[in-house]
């Protein structure tokens, strides 16, 4: 069979570490993709459209340590046993059962005669473009961006952030990017406002805006749950949840004032009430911050860390409602992953914010403390307890957000092929 053309896919980025799985918004992303491609790749074979997944992205530096990382074995071999696909079935052969990565000239030598390479990594990849572009000048580049927060709103980010973000991530797009996809209409718009200062630049700009997140759990039922609460303590529909990175873009804060003044509308009825928030360490000071919004009220408040996917399942459908407060966000993955499980969710009205529940939230301003605790009274008064879904209505769920991945991937893949020529 004669290719008429190669994509290679970067999915170089599973998990925040090398030593244990942890995916939070750009590795869910990732893993979706990973997934996708591996469904449609028989399809777009018969279409002579050979699909490449990377398992690694030649980093541009070693010290200080990048916040991205290439898959470690361990990460494979755990998410090859998360999806029960083989590794080579899952990669395409670019893997085999002992699941080592590839080294740097690997990559380089298998990405030789790519046609086009997508970047979905928030990553510095000037130099990946420019070694391959020197053995193959016809290369093209698609490049995913997430939000431009880090010029947008520099104080929500860690230091150095900004610079890098600037001088190195939005510099390789300005000089290789051919087509660009952003994972939500704002973040689409914010990207041609912000291009214009680039008069050369003439890629496409493309918004394909994310589905939420294919269910972990296949079967879920009473027992499940109340060891979960037990484990927890909290009460069935006694609780609010908030799922994110402790960072403060999340604006944590804000929620956890608009909680506190909750509690105090009517003391007797709020009593058993519980705020949990789930998410891994962010920065160091931020949590000291929320601490001491918290002050003598711990008891109210759990903070479990990171879960697994099926335990945060349990904890968005076991609860009186999401709360996502943030001042910035590219899509709003968990948002989106509870509007799809039909239970009630409070946001801002910024960014994508309303993108992720096509409106469906309850909004209100970053810094409305009255406003956020009338929300909480609201969903305790009208949300407090819902009907588990059965598993046939998982089982639908499942399908109808696997075939929303797929149509991503195929519209990224359209795409490609219109700006090519080619029936990709």
């Amino acid at each position: 069979m004669v290719i008429a053309m190669r994509i290679g896919i970067d999915l170089h980025n599973l998990s925040t570490r090398e030593d244990v799985s942890i995916r939070t918004g750009i590795q869910q992303v990732v893993a979706s993709i990973l997934r996708a491609q591996h469904r449609l790749r028989q399809e777009y074979r018969e279409r002579n459209v050979e699909i490449l997944p990377l398992p690694m992205l030649p980093l541009a530096f070693s010290t200080p340590v990048p916040s991205h990382v290439n898959n470690s074995t361990l990460v494979l071999r755990e998410f090859a046993a998360e999806t029960g696909v083989p590794t080579p079935e899952l990669w395409n052969a670019a893997l085999d059962a002992s699941e080592r990565n590839w080294t740097d000239d690997e990559f380089y030598e298998r990405c030789a005669g790519l046609d086009w390479l997508v970047i979905t990594g928030l990553c510095d990849f000037d130099h990946v473009i420019s070694r391959l572009k020197a053995r193959h000048p016809a290369l093209k580049v698609a490049v995913l961006v997430y939000d431009l927060g880090p010029i947008r709103r520099p104080e929500l980010v860690a230091g150095g952030m900004s610079a890098w973000f600037e001088s190195r991530y939005l510099e390789s797009i300005k000089r290789h990017a051919n087509l660009v996809f952003t994972i939500s209409r704002h973040t689409g718009l914010d990207c041609v406002e912000y291009v214009r200062q680039w008069p050369a630049f003439s890629a496409p700009i493309v918004s394909v805006p994310l589905p939420a997140e294919v269910p972990a759990l296949t079967a879920v039922d009473e027992e499940r749950v109340n060891a979960w609460l037990k484990r927890h303590g909290l009460r069935r529909g006694k609780f609010f949840v908030a799922i994110g990175t402790i960072e403060p873009r999340k604006n944590l804060g804000s929620a956890i004032l608009g909680f506190h003044r909750f509690c105090s509308l009517d003391p007797l009825t709020t009593e058993d009430f519980r705020f949990v928030i789930v998410g891994k360490q962010g920065w160091n000071s931020e949590d000291e911050r929320l601490l001491s919004f918290i002050g003598d009220q711990t008891k109210r408040f759990v903070f479990p860390g990171y879960l697994s996917r099926e335990d945060v399942e349990i904890a968005i459908m076991a609860s009186s409602g999401l709360i996502m407060p943030s001042r910035l966000e590219g899509f709003g993955l968990p948002l989106a992953l509870a509007d799809a499980m039909t239970t009630p969710t409070v946001t801002c009205n910024n960014t994508s914010l309303p993108e992720a529940t096509a409106v469906s939230s309850l909004f209100v301003p970053a810094d409305g403390i009255d406003q956020m605790s009338l929300a909480f009274w609201r969903l305790a008064t009208t949300h407090q307890a819902r009907a588990l879904p059965s598993n046939q209505e998982l089982a639908a769920l499942g399908s109808k957000l696997t075939l929303a991945w797929d149509q991503l991937l195929r519209d990224w893949l359209t795409s490609i092929g219109d700006l090519s020529g080619k029936a990709a």
